[in-house]
């Protein structure tokens, strides 16, 4: 299906489309902050630390590297 009128637009706002799109990972990448990720498991427990966006992204991280077993994860920032 031909759309011209949208392609027009895209067009005309591409440059503007692709400053704005950039902007949200410059702002992320400069505002990490350093996490304590705890990790208890049927194994045994560990921790580590890094750097993340979140403590959303520091727990997502711990999940993967534990894969599907029973866990507890705590993240604390630290300063």
């Amino acid at each position: 299906m031909n759309h011209p009128v949208s392609e027009n637009v895209y067009s005309t706002f591409e440059g503007t489309l692709n400053n704005f799109s950039a902007a949200p990972r410059q702002v992320a990448a400069a505002c990490l902050i350093r996490c304590l990720v705890s990790v208890d498991t049927e194994d045994g427990k560990y921790a580590y630390s890094g750097l993340f966006q979140s403590t959303f992204d520091a727990m997502s991280d711990a999940v993967r590297r534990i894969g599907l077993r029973p866990y507890k994860i705590s993240v604390r920032v630290l300063p």
